[in-house]
């Protein structure tokens, strides 16, 4: 530093009043607070969003074996229906095991959607085809080709029926 520019800084920190520095210090401390406070803060959103992420799979997976372990028995009751000597008791056996099933089901809120004789509805029941019919109105399910399934008021598979039309 030349011995001129060393005067002038001189000069100019006895032209700066005290008040001054402080209030620069202060500020630059409150930004330092600030500016931690903040990291911080993400920080903890961060590990919120992985434990939450977290939480999730778990949960996902304990209602998963939960409803999984409910179909065990049926699958049991399969191995014996096979192992069973061909004729009416393999038929009782493959009836009773899709009673069973459908109790499991049942016990998860499975439904059936209604479908024969109701009116269309595109939400639950999937049109395949039409024909012509003078008994019933148009848009009525006149026949259901494969069951439709919900649970609550979602529907799991929607009903593939025949319509009455043209």
């Amino acid at each position: 530093m030349t011995k001129k520019h060393q005067e002038e800084v001189e000069n100019t920190e006895q032209i700066v009043e005290p008040e001054i520095v402080e209030e620069v210090d202060e500020r630059d401390a409150k930004i330092a607070e600030l500016t931690d406070k903040l990291m911080r803060s993400q920080a903890e959103f961060e590990n919120f969003r992985r434990r939450t992420i977290k939480e999730k799979m778990e949960i996902t997976e304990f209602v998963k074996s939960q409803v999984l372990c409910q179909f065990l028995p049926t699958l049991d009751n399969f191995d014996r229906a096979l192992g069973a000597p061909d004729g009416e008791s393999f038929r009782q056996g493959i009836e009773m095991i899709r009673r069973q099933l459908w109790e499991t089901l049942e016990k998860q809120g499975v439904a059936t959607i209604s479908a024969k004789g109701c009116a269309f509805d595109p939400q639950y029941h999937d049109a395949v085809m039409r024909e012509a019919n003078e008994k019933h109105p148009e848009g009525t399910v006149l026949e259901e080709l494969q069951p439709g399934y919900k649970i609550g008021e979602l529907v799991l598979r929607p009903a593939m029926v025949k319509v009455s039309g043209n």
